[in-house]
């Protein structure tokens, strides 16, 4: 199991970007100091060496696959690929710079626009699977570019990533079916869902909540260091360890997406369930 815990800060990215593997039980890294170029060529190697070495690696991405289905058929998208091809680099730049409807947050849309609606209207600012998630935890819109815990900027560099992978050979799920065996799965994650109650400006309550789940997994304890100096290091470990937690469902990826998922992307829903175990 990896996850990269991801950003979307147009500098000092390297410093809030981690990455965690667990691998036979063990954490074996848990790391920063890769930019997003250099986080893409590292996972590029993980699917690389997945393909040669004939193993199931599942890849948890901290960040928006896709955006609600209306925003698609309003620009001409029938699919993932098609957003993913649309925000390049540059794209995603000039968005974050001069957001345009419907994105908010900076130049001219400091605010969210009246259109998106939270009543799940005809522009809702949601997509299915994170409206889903709604009373378990506070989703944010994609179209939401600044503010703690807006996930807009870095769903937007990220997508660049997600299409080098896909050419790459990685199944991106659920825009392809997983068919179990040897294959590199990538699914998006979302962290807080492994720790619903951590207040997470709290070092200490951060290395707290870690050490519950140190049974669980070999060689949680020993980052402790960097769980207490990073929530994003936090993040990356906790998402780690809930994917590890529930690996016997992770031999095959559901493939009971609707269709709207399909097109939007979902969320990877395991990790509230292995939070919860961890604590039984």
């Amino acid at each position: 199991m990896i996850t990269v815990d991801w950003s979307g800060a147009r500098t000092g990215a390297a410093h809030k970007i981690w990455l965690a593997e667990i691998r036979s039980g063990r954490v074996r890294r848990l790391e920063c100091g890769r930019d997003r170029d250099e986080i893409t060529r590292e996972l590029l190697q993980v699917v690389a060496s997945a393909r040669a070495e004939r193993e199931r690696v599942v890849v948890g991405l901290d960040f928006g696959f896709g955006v609600p289905a209306w925003y698609m058929d309003r620009e001409g998208w029938r699919t993932g690929r098609d957003v993913w091809h649309a925000f390049t680099a540059a794209h995603a730049d000039a968005t974050l710079t001069a957001p345009s409807f419907p994105f908010w947050g900076r130049g001219a849309q400091r605010t969210r626009p009246a259109e998106l609606r939270d009543d799940d209207g005809v522009t809702p600012p949601l997509r299915e699977t994170e409206r889903a998630l709604r009373g378990r935890a506070r989703p944010f819109s994609v179209f939401q570019l600044v503010g703690a815990g807006s996930v807009g900027a870095a769903s937007l560099r990220g997508m660049p990533t997600l299409l080098a992978l896909a050419e790459a050979g990685a199944l991106i799920w659920p825009f392809d079916d997983d068919p179990g065996g040897a294959v590199t799965v990538v699914a998006e994650v979302w962290p807080r869902l492994a720790a619903l109650t951590v207040n997470k400006s709290d070092a200490e309550a951060r290395v707290a909540h870690v050490r519950t789940m140190a049974s669980r997994v070999e060689g949680v304890l020993a980052h402790e260091a960097a769980v207490r100096g990073s929530d994003d290091a936090f993040d990356a470990l906790v998402a780690a360890i809930s994917l590890w937690h529930a690996r016997a469902r992770l031999t095959q990826l559901p493939h009971d997406s609707t269709a709207a998922q399909r097109r939007e992307g979902r969320i990877l829903d395991v990790l509230d369930e292995g939070a919860q175990a961890l604590h039984a």
